[in-house]
Formats: structure tokens, C-alpha cells, sequence
């Protein structure tokens, strides 16, 4: 009787010790609590002040064997932050930003470099713009993925981060005059239309042929604000020159007041273009024929989307490129570039904080049509340059206009050279992908993103001009995550490098099943000792009864023979009521 109580027992405890196994076993194969998240030290920033946010990483000791890479993409309110910079902060990893899509992923190139403990993964640093609006906005990270140990891409949920945009009450200097207004605006010698008034921001001016230059005369109405620029002489162009005064008051805002200046085509241009033309366009809206013959005879023209179809199909184009921003309001004073190719070879990297460049381009170089990225996907921007370029020195000028109107001039010098750039290519294909932007041979830099299932890409690099030598590399062997395809062009004097960021994506995180089947056999193995439990009880009572059937005495006894430390030892029970079986 010992010996069976003691077996019972042990099926016990069995029972409950697999019932609390299966449910941890099972947990463990759903439950990741491992994350990104986003840190910083001001929760509430001011307006025109920077503030950084540091990643880093949540309960990643439960990724079996560390991850060495991730991915995903950054949304923030382009109408009140400025993204001035992002990088790594894991020593010897790479790191990339996509500015165009908001995208970002960093990974350890070679391979090995396993993170099992919670790390800085980068910092973000941002400007509060000067008109940002007052109270929450969110930053986010989404369609976050880990690369783990056995190169699995791992979901991780969203995170994201609250600033608040405080009013400057609380600063030291409260007194900061946000005046910016002119008490006076003109044009010496001439009247402007209307009537100067300091809340009125737009005039206008038309002048005779024979005008070569005006001189711009503005008084601000604060004396701590300041002109920033537009007043002074201004040399005109046929046609629509257009001016704009930029005060800055001393809290930092500032207001810009445009003057359009029309001045008249030459008299005997007019009377040519009045005469009957019978190849001449019909109907244009907005005139371009007469106005593209009038800008080429001074040599300049004004490239910004002038008819209304073509600003419209730029301002898609531009939304395009900046998918995974949040949207913005008609407030918003950011009229940034991120990023822009096709100007020629600049003498320094491009920077949106630095407004002036040199550009070299070749005698095969006419005409320039840049490639723009816009932080502020309302912005728009215009080229303000030749139409055609002349060798030597040209000035292009590339103006974005927020929302609100304020605009921002980059200005381009550049040269174009008697010389062949023999180091150009004339086409690129990379796998029978589409690459993008699509291929230019003034473009250098590409984009292209490829499934985990491919691991190698085939280049064909076709040079512009005959006796120029190729050279491909990084093609052969694409690991997940970012890899960069470097062509490279040799002529006789020069070398230009053309790259394209391949993105391979990981693999989708497979089902293990191990733990599964592992928990399944445990479940079985439970109800097989339930049912033995039910059945060892069943015997014993059946055992019971057929001993009392079999016994003629009326004392309800049995005899059975039981082991007692190797002894056989005969022992009486007790058997139950008759009434009871």
C-alpha cells in the first residue's frame, strides 16, 4: 500500500511540474519584449534651440546569441524639426540614412560582431525651427527589425518619444523683440505699386527696356532687427526679375517682402514678334515661346516650374521622395535641401547649411537639371541660372520657398570647362533592376533595393567615350542589409566613381518548431500520466472487490503478500462495506 501511494505520488508531482513547463516553453516562443528606445535629456526645447536623441536598445539579452544589424524608418514633424544630422554609436558598424524616404539601417560589415548586451545604437540631432507651433509632436520609429545570430530578421514594435514646444517665456532675455517689419521700402527714382505699407509683403514694378539696374532702399521698424538681404543695386534681366527683403527680427523670425520687377522687352523684339508666324506654337498659356527667345538673347532664364502644370507635377515629385514623413502645415518656414546631383562635381560635400558651391562641368554640359531632395515636402524650389551654359563662370542660383513663403538661396558657380570628361558612363545596368533615380551620367549616386534570395548582382558600365577603363567592385557577394556597388571610371586625366547602395533585404524570421513539437510530446506525456493515475486507482478498487467476492467470511478481510526490505511478509486488510461496492 506504501509502494502504490508512493508511485501516486510521483505522477503527481510529474503532472504539475509538466503543466508549468508547457506554458513557459510556449511563452518563449511568442513573447519578445526586446526593443528600440528613443532617450533624450529635453523633453521640452524652445524655439531655434537643438536637441539629440539617443537610441538605444531594451531587454535585447533575450535575443539568443545578440543581433548585427537593424532597420527601419524615422517620422517627424517636417513643420516644426529640423533632422540636422544622424550616426552610429556602435563603434565599427556602418550606418546609412535615406533622407529621401526617412529610412535608416546600420549593421556590423563583417559579420561577426554579435550585440547580447543593451547598447547606444545612434543619435539623431534636430533644430526646432524658428516658427515651429507651440504644444506635442511625436518622433517616431517604426518597422523596426534586428538581425539575430542566425541571420533572421526579428519585427520589434514601434517606439516613439513626446517633445514639447514651449514659448521662450521662461528665457533670460524676455524682452527679444519678434518685430520684423520694414518701416520703408523703395526703389530709388521709381514708385512702387501699392503704396509701401509694413503689413503689405508683395509689390510690384515695371520698367523700360533701356533700365539697366535699380537700388533697393528698406529701414527696418525695430532698430534690433536686421535686413538680412535683398536692399541695395540689382542688375535686371528682361522680363520678371523678382527681389525679396529678408528682416530678421532679434527673437530670430523673420519676414521676407518680394518685389516683382518687370522690365519690358526691347522695342524691336516686339514689333518682330508681332509680325505673323506661321511655325510659331499655337496658343501658350503663359507665353513661353516669346519668353524663352527673350531670356536667351541676355543668356539667362528662370528653370522653376513656370507654368502651373509643371510646378504641380514638381510638387509631386517632390512628395514622392519624401515618403514616411508626417505631413506638414502651411506654417511651416523649412525650405531646406537635403540633398541634390546633377549640378556638376562640387568642390565639398553638399550640406544643408552651407549656401555656396563650385561645380565644374564639361564642354558636352549645356544645360543643368538637378536632381533636388526637399526636407519639407510642401516646399517647392526654383533654378535661377542660363539657359544655356557659357564656358567659363556661371551663376545658378537654387531657391526653395517654405509654405510660409520664406525662401532660401543656394548659389552655384559653375564652371564649364573647354575639356571632355572622358570619365563619364553613357549607361548603367545593375542586375535588370530599376535603379534609383533613374540613370543620368551626371548623377552619382543610386539606390536599389533586392529580396533576401539575392546574393550577387551582375553590372554592365558602359563608358561615354572610347579608351576609358572600368572598374567594379562590392557586385560579387551582397550581405543582408546595406552593401554599396562602386564603378569606377578612369580617362586620361580624370576618375569618377559612381556607387549604388543595394539593399538586400533579410530573410523572414522562420517558425521553429522544435520548441513546439518539444511542448506537444510534455502535453501528451501529462494526460498519458493523468489516465494511468485514473486506471491504477480503478484496478485497485477492482482488485477489491473480487477479493471480498471470493471470501465467504463475513469479517470483510484480505491476505496479500507484500516485499518489506527484501522479506515477503503476509499482511491483512481491511476490505470496504459490502454496501459500498
Amino acid at each position: 500500500m506504501d509502494y502504490e501511494k508512493k508511485i501516486k505520488r510521483k505522477m503527481i508531482a510529474l503532472a504539475i511540474i509538466l503543466s508549468l513547463i508547457i506554458p513557459i516553453l510556449t511563452f518563449n516562443v511568442l513573447a519578445v519584449s526586446a526593443k528600440f528606445k528613443l532617450q533624450t535629456d529635453k523633453l521640452e526645447v524652445k524655439r531655434g534651440e537643438t536637441f539629440r536623441i539617443v537610441v538605444t536598445t531594451e531587454n535585447i539579452e533575450e535575443i539568443k546569441g545578440g543581433f548585427n544589424g537593424y532597420s527601419g524608418s524615422l517620422n517627424y514633424d517636417t513643420a516644426r524639426f529640423s533632422r540636422n544630422k544622424t550616426e552610429t554609436s556602435v563603434d565599427g558598424w556602418n550606418f546609412v540614412y535615406n533622407p529621401k524616404a526617412n529610412t535608416f539601417l546600420g549593421n556590423d560589415p563583417t559579420g561577426m560582431d554579435f550585440k547580447e548586451k543593451n547598447i547606444d545604437v545612434f543619435t539623431i540631432t534636430f533644430e526646432v525651427l524658428p516658427n515651429a507651433q507651440l504644444g506635442e509632436s511625436k518622433i517616431e520609429l517604426k518597422n523596426l527589425a534586428i538581425s539575430d545570430a542566425s541571420f533572421r530578421n526579428i519585427n520589434l514594435s514601434d517606439s516613439s518619444l513626446t517633445i514639447t514646444v514651449v514659448d521662450d517665456e521662461n528665457d533670460k532675455d524676455k524682452s527679444a523683440s519678434s518685430n520684423n517689419n520694414l518701416s520703408n521700402l523703395q526703389i530709388e527714382g521709381y514708385n512702387l505699386e501699392p503704396t509701401f505699407k509694413s503689413d503689405t509683403t508683395v509689390y510690384f514694378l515695371e520698367l523700360d527696356n533701356d533700365v539697366e539696374e535699380i537700388k533697393v532702399k528698406a529701414q527696418t521698424e525695430d532698430g534690433k532687427s536686421k535686413i538680412l538681404s535683398g536692399d541695395g543695386i540689382h542688375k535686371l534681366k528682361e522680363g520678371k526679375n523678382i527681389i525679396v527683403v529678408s528682416v530678421k527680427a532679434e527673437d530670430g523670425s523673420i519676414q521676407n517682402y518680394t518685389i516683382n520687377v518687370l522690365k519690358k522687352a526691347n522695342q524691336k523684339d516686339e514689333d518682330e514678334n508681332k509680325k505673323p508666324d506661321n511655325n510659331k506654337p499655337k496658343d501658350d498659356k503663359n507665353g513661353s515661346p516669346n519668353d524663352k527667345n527673350d531670356h536667351e538673347e541676355d543668356g539667362t532664364k528662370t528653370d522653376s516650374n513656370n507654368s502651373s502644370n509643371d510646378k504641380d507635377k514638381n510638387n509631386i515629385s517632390q512628395k514622392e521622395t519624401n515618403q514616411g514623413m508626417n505631413s506638414v502645415n502651411n506654417s511651416s518656414s523649412n525650405n531646406f535641401v537635403l540633398d541634390i546631383q546633377g549640378i556638376g562635381n562640387l568642390d565639398k560635400n553638399f550640406e544643408k547649411d552651407i549656401y555656396k558651391y563650385h561645380s565644374v562641368v564639361d564642354r558636352d554640359t549645356e544645360k543643368l537639371e538637378p536632381i533636388v531632395t526637399l526636407e519639407d515636402s510642401n516646399a517647392t524650389y526654383e533654378l535661377i541660372g542660363p539657359d544655356k551654359l557659357k564656358l567659363g563662370k556661371n551663376e545658378v542660383i537654387l531657391r526653395v520657398t517654405a509654405p510660409n513663403g520664406e525662401s532660401r538661396d543656394y548659389i552655384f558657380e559653375v564652371i564649364r570647362t573647354d575639356e571632355v570628361d572622358n570619365s563619364l558612363l553613357s549607361d548603367l545596368q545593375v542586375g535588370g533592376y530599376a535603379i534609383n533615380p533613374g540613370f543620368r551620367e551626371d548623377v552619382n549616386y543610386y539606390t536599389l533595393a533586392v529580396g533576401s534570395d539575392v546574393s550577387s548582382l551582375g553590372v554592365s558600365a558602359t563608358p561615354k567615350y572610347g579608351g576609358a577603363q572600368v572598374n567594379i567592385t562590392g557586385n560579387n557577394k551582397l550581405n543582408y542589409g546595406a552593401n554599396y556597388i562602386k564603378i569606377s571610371v578612369s580617362g586620361e586625366e580624370k576618375m569618377n566613381t559612381y556607387v549604388v547602395e543595394v539593399i538586400r533585404q533579410h530573410e523572414d524570421a522562420k517558425l521553429n518548431i522544435v520548441p513546439w513539437i518539444i511542448s506537444g510530446l510534455l502535453a501528451i506525456l501529462l494526460i498519458v500520466t493523468i489516465v494511468v493515475l485514473i486506471f491504477m486507482n480503478k484496478l485497485k478498487n477492482l482488485e477489491i472487490k473480487n477479493a471480498y467476492l471470493q471470501n465467504n467470511s463475513n469479517d470483510y478481510y484480505v491476505y496479500r503478500n507484500e516485499n518489506h526490505n527484501g522479506k515477503i511478509v503476509k499482511k491483512k486488510f481491511r476490505l470496504i462495506e459490502e454496501d459500498e461496492i
